[in-house]
C-alpha cells in the first residue's frame, strides 16, 4: 500500500468528528489501514463504546510467564462473532480466522444476551482470550460458566486449539485463572467438568490441584481455596483493571 494513500486515510481519521485523543494515533490508524478497515466512523464509534466499558472497570487482563489472558468486553464478544479482523486490531492479536459456527456460536450469542441483561456480573459471563506473548497468537479461551452459587462454588470451562496442545499453555492459564478467582470473596470452590475420554483436560486439572469428586457420565473436579495446590503460587501472575 502506498504511503500517500495512508497519509490521506490518516487525515480522514484526524478530521473525523468521532475522534478521541486516545485512538486517533498514527500507530492504530496504520493497523486499521493495513487491514482494510476503511469504515472510519463505524470503527472510531466502536472504540469510543469500548472505552466507556473500560471506564466501568470491565476490561481486565492477567499475565503469566508466557501468556496474557484478556477478558472480552461486550463489544469485543460481538466482534468475535461478526468481525474477527476488527477484533484483532482492538486487541492487537492474531486469531484463527475461521468463522465461528455451530454449537460454540450458539454459546457465545447466548452469553451476549446474558451480559446485556446482567452487566454487573459481566466478568462471570464473558470469555477470556488466552494469548501467547511472543507472537500475540490467540491459543484458546477460558471462562466462568456462571456466577458463583450460594455455596460460593463457580464452574470454569476452557479450550485450546489442537495445534497448541502439549506445551503446558492450558495448565499455565488455568493456574492463573484459579489464582485470580480465589481473590474473589464470592468464590471458595472452583469446579470443572471433563469428558471421560479427555485425558489431556483432566491432566490439566490434576496439575492445578483439582480432585475428582464424582462421575455421572462425565468426570467432575473440584478445587477448594483452602486446599489449592501450592504450585499455583509458582505461576508468574499479575492482574490489571483498565479504568
Amino acid at each position: 500500500m502506498r504511503e500517500t494513500a495512508f497519509t490521506v486515510f490518516l487525515s480522514q481519521i484526524k478530521n473525523s468528528q468521532l475522534q478521541t485523543e486516545r485512538y486517533t494515533t498514527y500507530k492504530i490508524s496504520r493497523k486499521i489501514y493495513k487491514r482494510g478497515l476503511t469504515d472510519i466512523e463505524k470503527y472510531v464509534k466502536y472504540l469510543i463504546n469500548t472505552r466507556k466499558e473500560s471506564k466501568r472497570g470491565i476490561a481486565m487482563e492477567l499475565e503469566t510467564e508466557r501468556l496474557f489472558l484478556k477478558l472480552l468486553t461486550l463489544s469485543q464478544l460481538k466482534l468475535w462473532v461478526n468481525n474477527i479482523s476488527m477484533l484483532e486490531v482492538e486487541l492487537n492479536c492474531k486469531c484463527n480466522n475461521e468463522p465461528i459456527d455451530g454449537f460454540f456460536l450458539n454459546i457465545i450469542n447466548n452469553q451476549i444476551k446474558i451480559i446485556e441483561n446482567d452487566p454487573e456480573n459481566y466478568v462471570y459471563h464473558s470469555f477470556w482470550f488466552i494469548i501467547r506473548k511472543e507472537d500475540k497468537r490467540v491459543l484458546g479461551s477460558i471462562d466462568y460458566k456462571n456466577i458463583p452459587n450460594k455455596m460460593k462454588e463457580v464452574e470454569i470451562g476452557y479450550g485450546l486449539e489442537k495445534q497448541f496442545e502439549h506445551n503446558g499453555y492450558m495448565t499455565e492459564a488455568v493456574s492463573a485463572f484459579c489464582k485470580m478467582a480465589f481473590i474473589d470473596e464470592k468464590i471458595e470452590t472452583i469446579i470443572a467438568e471433563t469428558e471421560v475420554e479427555n485425558i489431556a483436560s483432566y491432566k490439566v486439572l490434576e496439575r492445578c490441584g483439582f480432585k475428582k469428586y464424582k462421575e455421572i457420565g462425565t468426570h467432575w473436579w473440584r478445587l477448594k481455596k483452602r486446599e489449592r495446590n501450592p504450585s499455583l503460587n509458582a505461576v508468574g501472575f499479575s492482574a490489571g483493571i483498565q479504568l
